[in-house]
Formats: C-alpha cells, structure tokens, sequence
C-alpha cells in the first residue's frame, strides 16, 4: 500500500516536471527623447518642447495571453486634453486603438481600418496619472487573432486651428500619414 503511494506522488511530480510553462508574452518596448512634440499652428510645425502632456517617453507591447496590451508614458498626464492612438499592423490587417480625453469623458475605440469596431467585449482603456501612463487592452479576438503585430504610437491633441504631436519612434519629427512602426512582436 505505501509503495503505490509513493509510485503515485513519484509519478504526480514527473507529470509537473513535464508540464508546459506558463506562458509568457512577447513584449516590445520603446523610449522616445523628450521635448520632440511638434505643434502646427498658421504656419510650419516647430518644436514644443514645453507639451508635456504630449511628450512620449516610453511605450511598450505585450502580445500573449489572448491579449494585446499596448501603453505610452508621458512626461506628465496632468492635463485632460490628449489622445494616444496605437497603430497596429498585423499578420491579417491594420487595426488602430485608441484612448481619447479631448472632449468629454474619456472613450477607448478600436478601428479595423476605418471602420469601427462596436462588438470587442473586453476593450479596455485607463489612464494612470500618477504613472503619467495611458493603456489600452485588447482581447486577440477583436482582431481575428493574428499571429503577429507591429506597433506605433502618436500623443495628438486636435483643435480648429491648432494640431500638436508626437511620434513615439521618431526623435524631434512625425508622419503625417500615421505612427512610425517597429519590428514585429509574435503572440505567445
């Protein structure tokens, strides 16, 4: 009888042995220098090296668990006029996310081109003041679950008259079509 026992636990402990690691996401981080926000007002962008609300330092993306968690620190979230749009290339489209507190209370919206998409249960968007962060969940499946991502990131505030901006991978410039992307990131 003690001997079945012990078979059993030795048993049981090879099976933990043998099983698969939890799984762990692949992630991608960027940091961006400070003060490169442009600002377009009646005339040539120029530099606004003061839009701290605006000025990317770090983002980054973690792509595994059914997940894609995507988020962009700032030298201060203090003001409550900002947008962080993600653009995310994927293995099956070109999705963009965003987290908007321009006007009104702040909304997240998922875009698979330019349609949005209104049926993602689990998209989530939050900013942190006190990380000076923004992040932005969304569930694999909103995406049809592609086995890649590329990402890039713009902080804008829009007005009438005014646009100011900041790529999150472009030191002191920007691209007016959208974010600058980075190399690919595999779901885990």
């Amino acid at each position: 009888m003690r001997y079945l026992r012990l078979l059993s636990i030795a048993v049981a402990l090879l099976l933990v042995g043998f099983a698969a690691p939890p799984s762990k996401a692949e992630s991608q981080t960027v940091k961006d220098p400070a003060q490169d926000v442009y600002k377009e007002a009646d005339g040539p962008p120029a530099l606004s090296p003061g839009d701290k609300a605006r000025d990317i330092v770090k983002s980054r993306a973690s792509y595994g668990n059914r997940k894609l968690v995507l988020w962009v620190e700032v030298r201060s979230l203090a003001s409550d006029d900002y947008a962080a749009w993600f653009s995310v290339k994927t293995s099956n489209g070109h999705w963009t996310t965003g987290f908007d507190k321009e006007s009104g209370p702040a909304y997240t919206s998922l875009f698979d081109g330019s349609q949005e998409v209104l049926d993602c249960e689990g998209l989530r968007g939050d900013a942190n003041r006190r990380r000076d962060r923004i992040t932005i969940t969304v569930p694999r499946s909103c995406m049809d679950a592609p086995t890649w991502i590329k990402f890039g990131v713009w902080m804008r505030h829009d007005t009438n008259n005014v646009n100011v901006i900041d790529d999150g991978r472009i030191n002191a410039g920007y691209s007016s079509v959208e974010p600058k992307l980075g190399s690919r990131v595999t779901y885990n």
